[in-house]
């Protein structure tokens, strides 16, 4: 009938029947601060391994032992670094990379035994450059290179081979020079010219890994 509703089955015992509530759970101590700082501290951290170990596996990124004083202090004999071979590709090298090169592409070092593995020096002078070391500088087409404005270098009396960097020099196309940081005791363009821009296989990327001793040792590489 219009204005009831019919109990079809069930007993006014049956909702008489208490209801039962679930237990109460205790309080919950809200996180400490640290934690929430933590946790996407770890996400970065997960990533930039996730992105190295994807560049390394691809050859992109590739960990060297610096194996002397050369560029110290900078890289230091025992450093472990990590270079990368992206830029290459987009950018090329510039003035004031730290490049990897491979030496047995470079007929002066071949010549003195000594290419038997990568080495790594500072570009100074690129392919059209007109190039001189002046007053402990790098002079690029007869101005300072306000790139390497930090770094002095010293000029070395020229005997026939390497550049004679005491006058201004032409770079050649496809060709560059580089020193060593350690300029009293890094053996560079100065004595064995320039460096094809083909041999270069790496700029530097950063360290992951820095030796205690960050003296000059004596020792030309």
């Amino acid at each position: 009938m219009p204005g009831f509703f019919v109990l079809l089955s069930g007993s006014p015992a049956c909702l008489a029947k208490p209801m039962i509530r679930p237990p109460l759970l205790p309080a919950q101590r809200p996180l400490s601060p640290l934690v929430y700082c933590l946790v996407p501290v770890g996400l970065v951290v997960g990533l930039v391994v996730a992105i190295v170990i994807g560049l390394r596996a691809f050859g992109y990124l590739k960990p060297f032992q610096v194996p002397s004083s050369g560029m110290a202090p900078f890289l230091c004999k025992g450093d472990m670094i990590f270079a990368e071979s992206l830029s290459l590709g987009s950018r090329g090298i510039r003035r004031g990379d730290a490049v990897v090169f491979d030496a047995g592409q470079v007929p002066a070092l071949r010549a003195m035994n000594q290419f038997s593995e990568f080495w790594i020096n500072r570009v100074v002078a690129l392919p059209g450059d007109r190039f001189q070391l002046k007053k402990g500088h790098v002079w690029i087409n007869g101005a300072l290179a306000p790139e390497l404005k930090d770094h002095e270098y010293v000029s070395i009396p020229f005997n026939g081979e390497g550049l004679d960097v005491t006058r201004e020099i032409l770079i050649p196309a496809g060709q560059c020079v580089v020193l060593g940081d350690n300029t009293h005791n890094s053996l560079d363009s100065r004595y064995w010219g320039v460096l094809p821009v083909r041999s270069i296989r790496f700029v530097y990327a950063f360290h992951y890994w820095e030796s205690g001793d960050r003296s000059l040792t004596p020792e030309k590489r």
